[in-house]
């Protein structure tokens, strides 16, 4: 497992990722999550993004992570996943397609999604939580998504 983490980088003070609300700076509390890119436990005290479904009908928060660290990773899940592939493709991948489920909101642009269409899904398949999280993006969104995340790479000035 790489333990390699930013332990000494700090959060930027209301800093959220591209002016999107549902992605933010924020610095891992606990070791129970892994993180989207690399699928590894995260490390507490690394900073990461936190993505949550805070545009969804439901009333429960769920937040999936990406380590700094495995931005890249993260983004090159992202790019890999395409509408020909077989809805089960690494059934414990991170990023996949899966069918919508009710109530639920694009991350990226925030509209509202089709209950039963087939979009890209951010899962925690990997991490200790008994409780499986699952957030959606557009397939549609998740180039712009991939975009974003090179700039995001410049490390936070406080």
């Amino acid at each position: 497992m790489n333990q390699s983490c930013e332990l000494n980088m700090k959060k930027p003070k209301n800093t959220p990722f591209y002016e999107r609300p549902a992605f933010e700076y924020a610095i891992a509390k606990s070791e129970s999550q892994n993180c989207l890119g690399s699928g590894e436990a995260l490390v507490q005290g690394c900073l990461c993004l936190r993505i949550s479904n805070i545009h969804n009908e439901v009333k429960t928060k769920t937040y999936l992570w990406v380590r700094y660290g495995n931005i890249m990773d993260f983004r090159k899940r992202l790019l890999e996943v395409h509408r020909t592939a077989p809805l089960d493709f690494l059934l414990k991948s991170t990023v996949k397609l899966m069918a919508v489920r009710k109530g639920q909101s694009c991350v990226w642009c925030e509209e509202s999604m089709e209950q039963g269409s087939i979009e890209v899904a951010l899962v925690n398949a990997n991490d200790s939580i008994a409780m499986k999280k699952v957030l959606f993006l557009h397939d549609a969104c998740k180039d712009d998504l991939a975009d974003a995340l090179l700039f995001w790479l410049m490390p936070p000035s406080n």
